[in-house]
This record gives structure tokens, C-alpha cells and sequence, in this order.
């Protein structure tokens, strides 16, 4: 039989616990209570032996299923994954961040790092108040008039000391980016960018993230390619810490964001930061057959119906009782690849505005090539785009 360990200390309505599996901190009154500890933040409430109790914070691997789908699809494009069909699927990889490296943003992608790296004191600051306010009005209700002196004290006193360091912070933190641009390259890059905002208007948008083959194309609506794909969209954003005169669209995915600027590509994943030149950036484009499961995106079109089990000559199989009619959607693919690593592809529901933002994103090329010994400049961080 193990030792174990527990010890408890009251201080009114607030209790501290401690145990062998950490320390553990309670709120509250008989009845209701708010506990934070090792094991995560939990509500417990409940009188006359009816107790409820519901977990305040969702661990992160649940947070995200919503997003996810997969699909069937022919050799020439993707569609949904029968959970009952053998697949072997692979993920399709994208560079670390850190990785991403274009020789003329060496410098600035350095300056970047330098100013993320300096730790931001006014969050800590604003946390830590936040915690001692909901501690003392807890304690306040349970009628200690101590509770409410500190919650208002608390407020009085962290709130300029807060406004002073968020200052401090967007001082040393903050990156200027100044992009100067030519008649010529403000023109081409205009046209670019409206390509970037025709794509963000289109209803349906992925990110291909598994691809697996199957044998098994009777129960997979005809298609032997399967693909698990998470939703993408563009926003105009800029990168977190960053002033710039170029407010640029952003290709935001579940792991990564890219910022699409007059002379480069900046991708940022919450720890890191990187960049790709345009003439580093591949584009590529092609037209698959989709057998669409989900709801079809209004802008779609839709080619041909299916079933999602097939005999040979494309008639619905009578042997299931429930064998749904699936649309085949034509989708446009979109890729974008470079030699460092980079490797996004884009599943487009409207066919058409990939192609115009392929072709967009070539007329780009030459004017940064020109550019390339005069881009980058990490003292002033205002690259130029002649």
C-alpha cells in the first residue's frame, strides 16, 4: 500500500490544497465552487445530494475535430473516407517554419525573431490580476468584506501598471514593415491582390492534409483516392507585432498562416516565422473530380451524381438498404510548393480563380528578382520593390 499526501488551508472562501499530484486551488461557496488544479478547471455545484459538474477547460485535441473531414476522390482529384473501407494514408508535409529561408529576407526574418523572442510582461501581469479579482469576488459573495477590498484594489492598482507595460511591450516588440512600391509593381501586385480576394470570396475552400489510396471502390462511391482535408480561408491580417503601410491577405490554416506581401511571403506559426520569395514559390493548379458528402458549397459545379456503393456499370448497388445519391463536384487544386520545403494544397469549390491567381503571382516574379539586392535592409526593415 503507497503513502499519499494531503494537506488543506482555508482563507475564507478561497481553499489551497496540496497532494502528491500538485497544488490545487478552490473558490467558492457550499454549494457552488470553482477549483483549478492539476487535472484541469472544473465547476462543481449541487445541494441536497443533486451535484453537477462540468469541466471549464476542453483539452486541446477536442477543439479542432470540427474542422476535420476526409473525402473520396478518383486519380485526378480527392473525396469523403468510408470509416469502413481499408485505406493507406499518408500526411502530406510542409517545412518546419524555421526552414523557410529566402536569401534577401535573411536579415529582416532575423530582426523578426529577435523582436518575437522578448517575452510580452503585460499579459502576465493582466493574468495574474484577473485571477486575484475573480478570487476576491468569490470570496466577496461568501460575504467577506476582504474579498471585494482586494478585487477592488486589485483593479485600482494592476490596471495603469498594465497600460504602462503594453506599451513598453509594442515598443520593443513591434516590427515596422515599410514596403515602397513602384508604379509598375504597385499595378501588378494590385491585380494580385484582387486575384487574393476573388479567393477569398469562394464558399468552399480545404486544406488537403491526408492522401491514402483504397482498393475498395465499391463502397467508396467509384473513387480509389481518399483525402482528409481541413477548412482554409483568406483574411486580410497582418502578422501578430507588426505595423506595415501593406495590410496584405492571409492564407490562415490550422498549423500555419501566410501573409502574402508585394515581395515576398511571410509564414508564421505561432512560435516561428519565416519567409519565401516569389520566385522560390511554385504554383500549380489542375481541375479534380470531387464526390461531395458534405453540404455542396453554393458556387460548385456539379458534373455527375454517384452513389456512395457503386456496381461496375455506375448503378446504385441494391444490396444496401441505405445508399445515398452523392453529387461529383468539379474542384479546382491548388498547390504551392518550394525547394525549401513549403507544401500547401488547397481544394477550391469555384473553378476558375486559382488559374487567375496562378497567373497573378507569375507577374510578381520579375519585379522582386530586380529588386533582390535592395529588398531587404533589417536596421530600417522597409523593403523596396522597384
Amino acid at each position: 500500500m503507497g503513502w499519499s499526501f494531503r494537506k488543506s488551508f482555508n482563507f475564507g472562501g478561497l481553499r489551497v490544497n496540496l497532494s502528491r499530484s500538485g497544488v490545487g486551488i478552490s473558490a467558492g461557496v457550499k454549494g457552488f465552487r470553482v477549483s483549478l488544479g492539476p487535472r484541469g478547471t472544473y465547476l462543481n455545484a449541487g445541494l441536497g445530494g443533486i451535484y453537477f459538474r462540468q469541466r471549464l477547460d476542453a483539452p486541446p485535441h477536442r477543439r479542432r475535430r470540427s474542422s476535420t473531414s476526409t473525402a473520396w476522390q478518383l486519380d485526378e482529384g480527392p473525396q469523403q473516407l468510408n470509416p469502413d473501407v481499408g485505406v493507406s494514408a499518408l500526411a502530406i508535409p510542409t517545412a518546419d517554419v524555421g526552414q523557410l529561408a529566402d536569401p534577401n529576407s535573411g536579415e529582416l526574418i532575423r530582426e523578426i525573431r529577435k523582436r518575437y523572442a522578448i517575452t510580452a510582461l503585460a499579459p502576465l501581469i493582466c493574468w495574474t490580476a484577473t485571477i486575484l479579482v475573480a478570487s476576491g469576488i468569490i470570496v466577496g459573495l461568501a460575504l467577506h468584506a476582504a474579498g471585494w477590498v482586494v478585487a477592488i484594489g486589485t483593479v485600482v492598482a494592476a490596471s495603469p501598471v498594465a497600460i504602462l507595460l503594453h506599451r513598453r511591450d509594442l515598443a520593443r516588440k513591434t516590427v515596422v514593415l515599410s514596403v515602397e512600391l513602384s508604379s509598375t509593381a504597385e499595378e501588378r501586385f494590385e491585380i494580385f491582390d484582387q486575384t487574393i480576394r476573388e479567393l477569398a470570396r469562394v464558399r468552399g475552400m480545404w486544406r488537403i492534409s491526408v492522401e491514402g489510396f483504397t482498393e475498395d471502390s465499391k463502397r467508396s462511391a467509384g473513387a480509389n483516392v481518399v483525402t482528409t482535408r481541413t477548412i482554409a480561408l483568406f483574411a486580410r491580417k497582418l502578422p501578430p507585432w507588426f505595423k506595415s503601410n501593406i495590410r496584405p491577405f492571409a492564407l490562415v490554416l490550422s498549423d500555419q498562416t501566410l501573409f502574402f506581401f508585394p515581395d515576398r511571403v511571410i509564414v508564421y506559426d505561432g512560435r516561428n516565422i519565416g519567409a519565401v520569395s516569389y520566385a522560390q514559390l511554385e504554383v500549380d493548379v489542375s481541375t479534380i473530380s470531387f464526390r461531395e458528402t458534405a453540404r455542396v458549397p453554393p458556387d460548385a459545379d456539379v458534373v455527375d451524381h454517384t452513389w456512395q456503393y457503386v456496381n461496375r456499370d455506375g448503378g446504385p448497388d441494391r444490396r444496401y438498404k441505405h445508399n445515398a445519391r452523392i453529387p461529383i463536384c468539379q474542384y479546382d487544386e491548388l498547390t504551392l510548393r518550394s525547394d525549401t520545403g513549403l507544401n500547401i494544397r488547397l481544394l477550391l469549390s469555384k473553378p476558375g480563380a486559382a488559374n487567375r491567381f496562378r497567373d497573378a503571382e507569375a507577374e510578381l516574379i520579375p519585379i522582386c528578382q530586380s529588386a533582390a539586392a535592395t529588398t531587404t535592409n533589417a536596421a530600417r526593415i522597409r523593403p523596396s520593390v522597384t
